[in-house]
């Protein structure tokens, strides 16, 4: 499993690209597979999303940060890909959902007596490259107004990624 993370500070723009069409039509199937706690959990997923609906998520996503003024270094946004090489097996949406409870929860956004941040995970299918992948938004933003500590994230999503693959 490869991670990919990047930062910025829309999550409106972020929602609306990552369940619109694409930069190229590239998107399909795409649907929410799970959202943490702050976006009410599994309510979300599998759901057609209407254009408000999809507006509403987005929003949510930056609520805190809009709220409290938080504006940390780089964007309040975090956004991370998850793919999986060519020609590995298929997961099944509820595959994804558990590998992205994980790793959130890994990540610190939930879990560990702290307070959570909004995140939601969108799946796309296959890319134009014939790996299947999904994407988690999330805020960097608690609802407490505290950040989640992501230093060192690249090698927390390293070793969490490497107990995915044996797991699956």
């Amino acid at each position: 499993m490869i991670a990919k993370v990047t930062r910025g500070a829309s999550g409106r723009g972020l929602i609306r690209y990552l369940l619109g069409p694409g930069k190229a039509n590239e998107h399909t199937d795409q649907r929410v597979i799970t959202a943490g706690l702050v976006l009410g959990g599994e309510a979300l997923a599998g759901a057609n999303l209407s254009a408000q609906e999809i507006a509403d998520l987005g929003a949510a996503l930056d609520e805190t940060n809009d709220a409290y003024g938080t504006n940390p270094m780089g964007g309040h946004l975090y956004h991370l890909s998850l793919s999986l090489p060519p020609g590995d097996r298929l997961l099944i949406d509820e595959e994804w959902e558990r590998i992205s409870q994980v790793v959130m929860e890994s990540l610190g956004f939930e879990g560990k007596g702290t307070q959570p941040a909004a995140w939601v995970a969108i799946g796309h299918g296959m890319s134009a490259q014939g790996n299947q992948h999904i994407h988690i938004a999330a805020s960097l933003v608690r609802i407490d107004a505290s950040l989640v500590d992501i230093w060192r994230d690249r090698m927390t999503l390293s070793r969490a990624c490497a107990a995915l693959e044996n797991a699956y």
